[in-house]
């Protein structure tokens, strides 16, 4: 008995000593994340979640399937999917708002078979940690929801966090960890993969930022007007097509083939697919980034 309770007291010690740690660091994260441009780290960073997401699921996408320039003509269901996550997390976020209506509501806005009805998270929404853990565990444990139960967790932790506060934008890399340490089954676990997904998060920034330095140091180099403005569009757009660059930067065709292909010789731009009037490139260092 009095080991049982010794035992049960170290685990709430290390608990609440873990539970700071993630306090701290998502005050970090929060910091980072606002520094960088919303549309240079936000898409990429949600639809890694997406795709990792998927893969909880046993449903494999790529960061180059959803940017591709020609996907539009005929996209997969699940690219659609990350499209729609993508368009609804943005909403979600600004709202502000956690209910388990607003929950449904951004759920079914991505798929609409994945709406229920739970009494249980209306009543468990407060802007803290534990309660988190007793949502996401709760839905974890729920066996009508057919093998989707970590797709829906990994989705409502970013909700969650971003609503309530402690992270501006939803950008924890939550759905990587969880497919590559598993599910959480009790609080200890999920605090534990929470904070291996903030520290996750960060590493992804900082080499984000690392990447991009590295590149615009190249670039002070450069002359040219037509490679700086590719360069600056590719770093929103990894994955591109020339035609893009001429609709885009209002190029001549050959002017943005050029572009491109110096941006190709600089090792920034990598041929990935077309002729040679219809050529994708990606911004390898980036797709390598978010993919992996």
């Amino acid at each position: 008995k009095h080991f049982s309770c010794a035992s049960i007291a170290l685990i709430g010690d290390k608990n609440m000593e873990l539970k700071d740690k993630i306090y701290y660091e998502l005050g970090a994260l929060n910091q980072k994340s606002r520094t960088m441009k919303k549309s240079q780290l936000l898409v990429p960073l949600l639809v890694r979640q997406m795709i990792y997401s998927l893969k909880l699921i046993d449903r494999n996408v790529t960061f180059e399937e959803v940017f591709d320039p020609n996907m539009s003509s005929k996209p997969s269901k699940d690219v659609i999917k990350i499209l729609k996550y993508i368009k609804g997390a943005n909403e979600f976020a600004q709202k502000k708002v956690f209910t388990a209506t607003a929950l449904e509501k951004f759920l079914i806005s991505i798929d609409k078979t994945y709406a229920y009805d739970d009494a249980f998270i209306e009543n468990n929404i407060e802007a803290d940690i534990d309660a988190l853990s007793n949502v996401v565990l709760h839905i974890l444990r729920q066996r009508n929801l057919k093998g989707k139960s970590a797709f829906f967790a990994s989705i409502v932790v970013n909700a969650f966090l971003t609503a309530s506060g402690l992270l501006e934008y939803p950008v924890l890399d939550l759905p990587y960890i969880m497919y590559k340490y598993g599910v959480p089954t009790n609080r200890q676990e999920f605090y534990e993969v929470l904070y291996k997904s903030i520290d996750n998060t960060n590493n992804l920034i900082d080499k984000h930022k690392a990447i991009i330095k590295l590149d615009n140091k190249q670039m002070e180099e450069v002359t040219m007007k037509s490679v700086k403005a590719t360069y600056a569009f590719i770093i929103e757009n990894p994955v591109c097509e020339v035609g893009q660059l001429v609709d885009n930067l209002d190029l001549a065709f050959a002017t943005a083939s050029k572009a491109a292909g110096i941006l190709e010789d600089m090792g920034i731009l990598e041929k990935i697919a077309g002729s040679q009037r219809y050529r994708v490139f990606k911004y390898s260092s980036l797709t390598n980034l978010f993919n992996y």
